[in-house]
């Protein structure tokens, strides 16, 4: 922060150092007064800044019970776990956005976002698309709602990389081809556009 006018610091998985005293008085000390100083002395102005607390408390509730108050569920958490926060560091907090998990239509838009991406690589000469059976199967295999989208991206590319290196020898023309699945295993077949 001492080489940047202003910006936004992520803090990811924040609920780990729930319960770490001397973490938290830091970072309520930026809250309150805009300022933190290292071991050194050296003070930070930290007023120009937007801190962003992720977290997967609540990721097993459901997205009713999270909505109906969304502080509580951080003060539960805090209590049920013995974790000790002050009340003044909670009430600091601005806004709780909670996420839900990503659908199936949502999933389903990022596995051609990803095959997308492979086919505008330079090196890549043929053009892939998949069919419903292979989409469904990818997304069965990814447990994208346990997971999420990284584990979407993760389990899509052992998929695609398993058809690229059976397929290499057709992949090397101009060609468009799409994958299918049936039987317990991908074909890849050439179509015309």
């Amino acid at each position: 922060m001492d080489e940047n006018d202003s910006g936004i610091v992520i803090l990811d998985e924040f609920e780990k150092v729930l319960g770490r005293t001397e973490v938290l008085d830091t970072f309520l000390g930026m809250f309150n007064d805009g300022l933190v100083a290292d071991r050194r002395g050296i003070t930070t102005n930290c007023r120009p800044f937007i801190f962003i607390l992720t977290s997967n408390l609540g990721q097993d509730l459901s997205p009713d019970c999270i909505e109906k108050d969304k502080t509580d569920l951080l003060k539960n958490y805090v209590a049920e776990n013995g974790k000790k926060v002050r009340p003044e560091f909670i009430g600091r907090i601005s806004l709780i956005e909670v996420f839900s998990n990503i659908s199936a239509d949502e999933a389903k838009k990022l596995l051609n976002k990803f095959l997308s991406i492979y086919n505008s690589l330079p090196d890549f000469k043929a053009k892939l698309s998949l069919d419903e059976n292979a989409l469904k199967h990818i997304l069965d295999s990814a447990d994208f709602n346990t997971y999420g989208a990284r584990n979407l991206k993760r389990v899509f590319s052992e998929h695609l990389n398993q058809i690229l290196l059976e397929n290499v020898e057709k992949l090397e023309t101009k060609q468009n081809f799409i994958i299918t699945y049936s039987k317990n295993k991908y074909e890849l077949s050439q179509f015309i556009k």
